[in-house]
């Protein structure tokens, strides 16, 4: 498994000119963003803000894949618009 800091760094890296970017839940809730991105398989979360998840495989992270992650994230927000 890959450092956490340093994981969290290249995804931030990586999606930072297109996407608001947080790894703290409390921020997320009050920056008020629009998804919340879950490694699959991953514990069950208690989203009582029903904020929207888009499910990345867990492989993904590990391999610090994070090209096809922003892909994958991409593809989702573009069906959202058709």
């Amino acid at each position: 498994m890959p450092n956490k800091k340093k994981l969290e760094e290249t995804i931030y890296k990586a999606l930072e000119k297109d996407y608001l970017v947080t790894f703290k839940w409390e921020a997320a809730k009050e920056l008020g963003v629009e998804a919340l991105i879950i490694p699959k398989p991953f514990y069950p979360i208690f989203n009582k803000d029903k904020i929207e998840e888009i499910n990345v495989p867990a492989t993904l992270f590990i391999n610090e894949n994070v090209e096809e992650i922003k892909q994958l994230i991409d593809d989702h927000f573009k069906n959202k618009l058709k």
